[in-house]
């Protein structure tokens, strides 16, 4: 059986540092699921958010998830001055992520953790961004925690992912 303390494993999947299976989990709870809240109130995406869950999906074919998480740090630095929509609690940057994936047609967990990172840093929050495996699969899941709370999961099972790897933003 495959396990996330295979050396070997860990670099098939793309995951390298220190060698810790026995990494925590950063989440304490979803606090938003469409199980759990449905479609309500649910604001509308603004181009902008749209077009940066496009490019944050696609970037995994050129960008380490290492340096996308660097790029998104700098990126919502220079547009902390601009508080997007007030979204600095959990609950508005759940509701944001939320409709920009209803807006777009389709939810991908690297995205949703790359634009919930984004939102966090921008309001001023610190997070916790994981990648974790689903074992003896190969099946792997992104996620964001900002105060321990992971914003928005579409269908909360991200507790079924061992994590594998974390990076605590500022």
């Amino acid at each position: 059986m495959e396990r996330l303390g295979d050396r070997v494993f860990r670099q098939v999947i793309g995951l390298s540092g220190p060698d810790d299976a026995a990494l925590a989990d950063p989440s304490d709870r979803v606090g938003w699921s469409l199980a759990s809240q449905g479609d309500d109130l649910r604001p509308g995406s603004g181009w902008r958010m749209r077009l940066a869950y496009h490019l944050l999906h696609h970037s995994r074919h050129g960008l380490p998830f290492r340096l996308s998480a660097k790029l998104i740090g700098l990126a919502a630095s220079r547009s902390a001055s601009h508080p997007h929509g007030g979204q600095n609690t959990v609950e508005a940057i759940a509701r944001a992520v939320a409709a920009t994936e209803d807006a777009v047609g389709f939810s991908d967990c690297y995205p949703r953790a790359l634009l919930t990172a984004w939102l966090a840093l921008a309001a001023g929050n610190s997070c916790v961004l994981a990648i974790g495996v689903l074992a003896p699969t190969r099946k792997l899941h992104a996620w964001c925690t900002v105060a321990g709370v992971l914003p928005f999961e579409p269908v909360a099972e991200h507790y079924l992912y061992q994590p594998a790897w974390t990076i605590t933003l500022p």
